[in-house]
């Protein structure tokens, strides 16, 4: 069940993203028992997994990270020397990625299919990439599944401010911490 130890205690800062996302199109998987949650039962929920990689795609929890250049290179005309530390945005290469179409719309079910088993293992990161990747990555989606399947089916909710204005600073979060009214549905 949903805990205030749960997400209070193992919050991640992709949670509020939810709320927003959710609000828009999220629904509970038919015809699954959700009732007695489990791994195995949390890995039928592909849809429920789309929409996490979705939400991810377009509210990446972190802005970018910084690499050290291990060798001096090119890149668009430009030479970075060795040694030098590196800025990448996790939000522009998702926006850049060719294997997007329809970027500004919230389409989960671009990842009913793997959109990346083509092209560049980089084009979609918002955990990181490479050996540097976020080391918790597994178990906040499965957090976040976990999350998302008790709210849906165990209440109703209302942001209370709108739509927030999101800031950026290590991590990406609303503005007004997302004042949010959760209303249980009534259950005969």
């Amino acid at each position: 069940p949903l805990t205030p130890h749960l997400v209070a205690g193992r919050s991640t800062s992709l949670l509020p993203y939810f709320f927003l996302d959710l609000a828009l199109c999220v629904q509970a998987e038919q015809g699954m028992d959700l009732q007695s949650l489990n791994i195995e039962s949390l890995e039928q929920l592909k849809y429920t997994g789309c929409v996490i990689k979705e939400t991810l795609r377009i509210n990446p929890p972190v802005p970018g990270g910084f690499r050290v250049a291990l060798k001096t290179f090119e890149l668009n005309g430009y030479q970075i020397p060795k040694g030098w530390n590196v800025v990448y945005s996790i939000c522009d290469t998702h926006d850049v990625a060719e294997i997007f179409p329809d970027k500004e719309d919230f389409q989960p079910e671009r990842f009913l299919t793997d959109p990346c088993a083509d092209s560049s293992r980089f084009q979609y990161i918002p955990f990181g990439g490479g050996s540097r990747m976020c080391i918790g990555k597994e178990f906040a989606k499965v957090l976040l599944k976990v999350f998302l399947v008790e709210v849906v089916t165990k209440c109703h909710w209302t942001l209370l401010n709108g739509p927030p204005t999101m800031k950026t600073g290590p991590t990406v979060y609303p503005e007004d911490n997302l004042p949010t009214k959760f209303t249980s549905y009534v259950h005969n």
